[in-house]
């Protein structure tokens, strides 16, 4: 490792299967927290990390070192800052070290202690069986225990408190709260997948968010007489939870409580939640809390006191078809169905609001029907992976679609976006989607990056400033296309694989088109450039691939097409050569000042590019890349100032005896770009003939040759 190094990033060593053991350089004061993109800084196979006594290391954070093979670690005098989760799932840790100078933390077997002992800290993932905590010990830090396999825990008799996680992922089977606790904290049993058990104390007012999160065997816990408030998620998939009391002091009910359970509540003795068909309302019946039916046939009908439905409330539950009793829904919170068996939906029409996730993944959903026109927004994920909806609509009032909103919704086709005022289309949002027209005349102000990627598209119109990339990449089956005018920028691969589309007009409001826009486009034989057209910029690639392009009319009095070469209308700027027309040599007018970037690029019929006159003075960047075919390129100009970075790459012909001709003064220049001394040569023994003697200026048959007429069409 570098030797003044100070910092081991998050996933420096996740994937490095054969690192087993490391030396930790005395400068590094930071070992990273586990992260969603990177893991974790060390894994598997590590066994070994030797950290010296002389090391400055200050912070070990969350989960450095998960799921490795480590057995000892040893904890200098300088390290202050350390996650108890650090060593989450390190079953093969039997030996923790610390150094006698380490102002905070302090080890006893495998437990290491804060506080002189009296916190627990963390403990190593290697410990078992039944743990019995000491009577010094006055509370469990957050994670100490966190993924430790004990099977029981006895506390003390004496007062102690707990933090969140304190207990998590542990195997413990049962588990009673001392008198004195008033709470149970947040996710202090998540992932607890075998505890059964659970006995609160008197004094309990409140359970936290996530507290019994994947608890799957809970099947046992009382609700005592103070009990206020159960947080957010804190039953969440406990799916063997079958029974419960809520008691009268009961009065707060945070969102997704029961996510994905099944059971029978009794709120007789309660004011604030009434328990009514399988469903569960709560602040004065107006917020539709959890559903817990079990027929994926059964119909329910929402009274029409309900205006909001909450978070999780529907997600992963039975049922077939839900009708609302009046209108007064005015909210469905995320997730509200996901994952559900729904078939059909009717929303009334005083809804306004619809969440995130809200019908991701109901894979049997095949209506929806909106009778109003007050929302505005289909959120991200709405109808994600709904892939039998077939029967829907638009709101009329709809301006906003969200990221992934309609992705793999295979069966919707015409959801008449012509009716709407819509405004912004989210990333992905109809991507592998089987909706079949597009027709918006108005101007859109956004539309995200795949917005209709591989979709079942098959008609098209469409205006917005920039149309990004991949938009219509890979819409095998769209044949009518029609851009707006407001559109300025055709971005990266935007219509790439449309293998249906023949045809194109560009809007005159275009000035860009950037690489593989078209590329793949096999039936596309005509492009029709607007009148007025500002076309200045066509990327690599654009209209690679697109071999039956043959037809390219221009309408603008801005431009001049010839034998396959747009430029401007002064024939001064050679914009773009379409790679698909088949002439094998091309002349270049007089008049002609500059080769823009990529403009010969792919082009694999050229053989021959003559330049002459004296005005050019710039060949740009990647102008003639991957012209396989190009063998020779005439340019006498004694004006010419620069060649682009990566102009001739890929044309290995021209890396051929008398392949390049110019003026012995601009050779340097062609050298730059990688062309061979030996393509200046004007005499090639293999030919045996002066390259110079049989320039074109002599050449038959010129009238064979595409040459440039200054004609615009």
């Amino acid at each position: 490792m570098p030797p003044k190094i100070t910092a081991i990033c998050s996933g420096c060593f996740y994937a490095d299967s054969n690192l087993v053991s490391i030396t930790l350089p005395d400068t590094v004061e930071t070992i990273d927290a586990w992260s969603a993109d990177d893991g974790s800084v060390f894994h598997a196979a590590l066994s070994e990390i030797i950290i010296k006594r002389t090391s400055n290391l200050k912070r070990i954070l969350d989960a450095a070192f998960e799921s490795s093979m480590i057995t000892y670690i040893f904890i200098p005098q300088y390290l202050t800052s350390l996650d108890a989760a650090s060593f989450l799932n390190c079953k093969q840790l039997s030996r923790i070290e610390i150094d006698e100078n380490n102002p905070i933390y302090q080890s006893e077997g495998l437990i290491i202690f804060s506080d002189n002992k009296a916190t627990i800290y963390s403990v190593s993932p290697n410990l078992t069986g039944t743990f019995v905590i000491p009577s010094t010990i006055t509370k469990l830090s957050d994670s100490c225990f966190r993924g430790v396999p004990i099977t029981n825990i006895i506390l003390p008799s004496t007062p102690i408190s707990f933090s969140r996680f304190c207990l998590g992922q542990t195997n413990i089977t049962n588990f009673t709260f001392p008198t004195a606790a008033t709470e149970v904290v947040h996710s202090m049993f998540y992932g607890c997948e075998l505890l059964k058990s659970v006995v609160l104390s008197d004094n309990i007012v409140k359970i936290d968010d996530y507290a019994f999160s994947i608890c799957y065997k809970l099947e046992s816990i009382n609700f005592t007489p103070k009990l206020t408030t159960i947080g957010n998620y804190v039953f969440d998939r406990c799916v063997s939870l079958k029974q419960l009391t809520f008691p009268a002091s009961l009065t707060t009910l945070g969102e997704a409580v029961f996510k994905q359970c099944f059971l029978k509540i009794d709120t007789s003795h309660n004011d604030h939640f009434l328990f009514v068909d399988d469903m569960l309302f709560s602040k004065g019946n107006t917020l539709l809390t959890d559903h817990f039916g079990q027929d994926s046939e059964a119909s329910f009908k929402i009274h029409s006191q309900c205006t909001i439905i909450g978070t999780g409330t529907f997600s992963g539950k039975k049922l077939k078809k839900l009708t609302f009793d009046g209108n007064s829904l005015t909210e469905i919170k995320g997730n509200a169905f996901s994952g559900s068996t729904l078939v059909e939906i009717t929303i009334p029409s005083s809804l306004t609001t619809l969440g995130t996730n809200c019908f991701e993944s109901c894979n049997k959903l095949t209506t929806v029907t909106f009778t109003g026109n007050k929302i505005s927004v289909i959120p991200n994920y709405c109808f994600k992976n709904c892939f039998l909806l077939s029967e829907f609509q638009l709101p009329t009032s709809i301006t906003s679609i969200g990221d992934y909103a309609f992705i793999r919704c295979f069966s919707i086709s015409d959801i008449r976006f012509q009716n709407t005022a819509l405004s912004i289309l989210g990333l992905s949002s109809f991507e592998m989607s089987g909706l079949s027209a597009f027709d918006v005349s108005h101007t859109l102000s956004k539309v995200g990056i795949g917005c209709f990627e591989s979709s079942s598209l098959t008609h098209v119109e469409i205006s917005v400033e920039s149309i990004p990339e991949l938009c219509f990449n890979n819409c095998t089956l769209l044949n009518y296309l029609t851009l707006n005018d407001g559109i300025a920028t055709i971005e990266s691969k935007y219509f790439m694989d449309c293998i249906s589309l023949t045809s194109l007009t560009i809007p005159k409001t275009v000035d860009t088109i950037r690489s593989f826009a078209f590329k793949g486009c096999t039936s596309l034989s005509m492009i029709t450039l607007s009148s007025g057209s500002k076309l200045r910029d066509v990327y690599g690639g654009a209209f690679f691939d697109c071999d039956s392009l043959n037809t390219v009319k221009s309408n603008s009095e801005n431009h001049t097409y010839n034998n396959g070469a747009l430029t401007d209308v002064n024939e001064t700027i050679l914009i773009t050569f379409f790679p698909s027309i088949r002439i094998t040599t091309f002349i270049v007018p007089p008049t002609m000042q500059s080769i823009g970037n990529y403009a010969f690029m792919g082009s694999k019929y050229l053989t021959r590019v003559l330049f002459y006159g004296d005005r050019l003075t710039d060949i740009g960047y990647m102008s003639f890349t991957n012209c396989t075919s190009l063998s020779f390129l005439y340019v006498p100009s004694s004006n010419l100032a620069t060649i682009g970075k990566d102009a001739f790459d890929g044309c290995t012909k021209l890396r051929k005896c008398g392949s390049v001709q110019c003026m012995k003064t601009k050779r340097s220049k062609f050298s730059e770009r990688g062309i061979p001394d030996i393509a200046f040569a004007e005499i090639c023994a293999e030919r045996e003939i002066s390259c110079k003697q049989n320039s074109f200026s002599s050449l038959p048959g010129l009238s064979s040759f595409a040459v440039f007429i200054s004609i615009a069409i």
